[in-house]
């Protein structure tokens, strides 16, 4: 088993999403689907990008939320993505922070870096 953990960039231009998305497949492609857990808090940018390859490829998915109003605080359009994927997620992990804030995103780095392990 090989879990993967991605934290990202966020507000990419659409050239760079597509280069993303490109070298996150090539970097996947060695290893076989039913071994790989990918783990993100599926912001919008890298996050996603990297949690839609994983469920592509038929890997398992593990979600960090840091807190209650993270979704709430990620752009609008990006909601449906969020939404779609926490909802194929095999795991999910909820932090028992309130705010989105920078506390609870380095809480949630800190679970996803040991989940990695």
């Amino acid at each position: 088993m090989i879990n993967v953990g991605i934290t990202g960039h966020r507000a990419l231009t659409p050239m760079i999403e597509g280069y993303i998305r490109r070298e996150i497949r090539v970097t996947l492609q060695t290893q076989n689907a039913s071994d790989l857990t990918g783990i993100t808090c599926l912001a919008d940018g890298a996050d996603t990008i990297f949690a839609e390859v994983v469920s592509e490829m038929g890997g398992r998915l593990i979600v960090i939320v840091p807190a209650t109003t993270y979704r709430d605080n990620l752009p609008a359009e990006h909601h449906s993505a969020y939404d779609q994927l926490y909802n194929q997620a095999n795991e999910i992990y909820r932090l028992a922070f309130h705010e989105s804030s920078s506390k609870a995103h380095m809480q949630a780095s800190r679970l996803l870096t040991r989940l990695i392990n």
